[in-house]
């Protein structure tokens, strides 16, 4: 997702055109890594908070370093965008 408006509203619409099913691990990849941006908050430093983590999610450490690597540079509002899987 990129920071011009026209690419912004470009990358929602095709978003919402996805089905549920993507939208679905869109969601649960976003709120993963909205529960290690709660541990950052409270003081953890990131790969600490990831692995932590990881096992309360039951989800793979690798796993959520490379979904952090999808939502590198882009504003957090757009998070669960670049969080869609393109299956």
């Amino acid at each position: 997702v990129s920071d011009s408006r026209d690419s912004r509203d470009l990358a929602w619409a095709q978003y919402d055109r996805k089905p549920d099913s993507i939208k679905a691990e869109a969601r649960r990849r976003l709120e993963a890594l909205q529960a290690v941006e709660d541990m950052i908050a409270l003081g953890n430093r990131k790969i600490a908070a990831i692995e932590a983590a990881a096992p309360v999610l039951g989800i793979p450490v690798p796993t959520i370093r490379r979904w952090y690597k999808l939502v590198k540079n882009v504003p957090r509002a757009d998070w669960l965008v670049a969080l869609a899987p393109r299956w």
